[in-house]
């Protein structure tokens, strides 16, 4: 492991570690909760694509089923929350 003091880093996130709620989101053991906008959906077969921007301006991408993309509603312009597990981050330095 390799200490970089002072240095650029960046988040990296799977979109299948990328949950997607619309609503009031309780109490959960996920830590890393983001408001986002829902900015494109492309539904497959089976997976959907759904691309995130977050509160900050930067861009997330989840991907969930059809069937759940279609139960939550979602469409450009819904308001939603990312949850991402925080042993599902992996941080590079840049």
């Amino acid at each position: 492991m390799v200490e970089v003091v002072g240095g650029s880093a960046v988040a990296l996130i799977k979109a299948t570690e990328v949950a997607v709620a619309v609503g009031p989101v309780g109490q959960l053991s996920i830590r890393n909760k983001f408001p986002a906008t829902v900015s494109a959906v492309e539904h497959g077969a089976v997976m959907t694509t759904v691309k995130l921007t977050l509160k900050s301006g930067r861009p997330l991408v989840a991907a969930v089923t059809r069937e759940a993309a279609e139960e939550l509603g979602l469409v450009d312009g819904t308001e939603v929350t990312a949850l991402v597990k925080s042993t599902d981050v992996s941080v590079a330095a840049v």
